[in-house]
């Protein structure tokens, strides 16, 4: 809906005085305008539906792609420790016979 905001000029009754004051007056838009501005409102908003929907798959596709780059980080984590910790049980078994 296209509104408008005016100024009207009002006449004091009891004197010849006159001045300008700001009026909350609307004026609705004809209806031809309307559709229109809906039509042109309506296209903004599905470009923008459309982007937040691209942008969604992008970072979806970024978080799987860091998901996968973590649990192998952390699945060679485990196995370095496992493998030390493997090292340091020969390590003392070997200390303790001596």
């Amino acid at each position: 809906m296209l509104l408008c905001v005016c100024v009207c000029v009002c006449v004091c009754v009891c004197c010849t005085h006159t001045s300008s004051i700001p009026s909350e007056s609307i004026h609705v838009a004809p209806p031809h305008l309307q559709r229109q501005m809906a039509e042109a409102g309506k296209k903004i908003l599905m470009d923008q539906i459309h982007q937040l929907h691209r942008e969604s798959e992008a970072l979806q596709l970024e978080l799987a792609a860091t998901s996968d780059k973590y649990d192998q980080q952390l699945r060679k984590y485990r196995e370095r420790k496992l493998k030390t910790k493997t090292k340091l049980h020969k390590a003392r078994c070997v200390n303790t016979r001596t």
